[in-house]
């Protein structure tokens, strides 16, 4: 119930956000995705869905995305945001049966350092590569 529930608010919110951008006479470059996999599973006694949405929108400033899975009892998901003092947030959830409600908080700064948990297959040139002639002259 309160998976469809907040995936009720937020479809109301992006219906309000796009009706709020389409009454405006300015150019806007709105970029919002969204995707959803809701099978047919009224007959189903372990509900299954999955769905994911990202808005881009600068003159708002408004940056975020949000995806979320449900497989029977437990649902995990993610979402982060940009803040508007520039930092990033990034919130990973997890519900499952009667364990309630599990966030992970992560805020990161410009002062934040940020690791590496892979090594790159190629290792990154460390001086710009530079041509002495440009390949094509493009207009």
């Amino acid at each position: 119930m309160f998976d469809f529930i907040t995936l009720a608010i937020c479809l109301q919110l992006l219906a309000n956000f796009s009706t709020h951008s389409a009454a405006q006479p300015q150019q806007s470059s709105l970029f919002s995705e969204f995707h959803a996999n809701y099978k047919n599973q009224h007959d189903n006694e372990e509900p299954t869905y999955s769905y994911h949405y990202y808005i881009d929108h600068p003159e708002s400033m408004v940056h975020l995305r949000h995806r979320e899975e449900r497989h029977g009892t437990r649902v995990t998901g993610e979402y982060g945001l940009l803040e508007p003092d520039g930092s990033v947030r990034s919130v990973h959830y997890t519900v499952d049966g009667d364990g309630g409600f599990r966030a992970v908080v992560r805020t990161r700064t410009a002062a934040s350092s940020a690791h590496q948990l892979f090594r790159l297959a190629k290792q990154q040139p460390t001086k710009p590569v530079q041509h002495a002639q440009p390949v094509a002259f493009v207009i």
